[in-house]
């Protein structure tokens, strides 16, 4: 189990309830693109995701994956597979955005965070 300290993210941590219980398979982050948004410094660079069988955040998280958004890829909304590592995971009814870095701004700045399931 994590404590609150290891979840919390550097910048920001953002949990959001599900609207129903899922299986999480992987998520999506968007930052606007470059040639529409001069500030691609406030984009998130490292995160980490974490799950909930229970709403706001509560009971024992599942570590569901650590990643990096790249502002230099092609396409501004990424998607982000679960861990393979990561099995027998349960339906989960919320989940956590820890955002840990971004790209040099003094804040950071989420466009859009989309969560894939079944």
């Amino acid at each position: 189990q994590e404590d609150d300290e290891t979840i919390l993210g550097k910048y920001a941590t953002l949990t959001l309830n599900l609207a129903a219980e899922i299986y999480v398979e992987g998520v999506a982050v968007e930052h606007p693109p470059p040639e529409i948004s001069p500030t691609v410094g406030t984009a998130i660079r490292t995160f980490r995701v974490f799950g909930y069988e229970e709403e706001d955040g509560r009971g024992d998280p599942w570590f569901l994956g650590a990643f990096r958004y790249d502002i230099d890829g092609t396409r501004s909304l990424q998607e982000f597979a679960v861990e393979p590592e990561v099995d027998h995971l349960p339906k989960m009814q919320s989940v956590t955005l820890a955002i840990d870095s971004n790209w040099g701004a003094d804040y950071a700045c989420l466009y859009r965070f989309r969560i894939h399931g079944q």
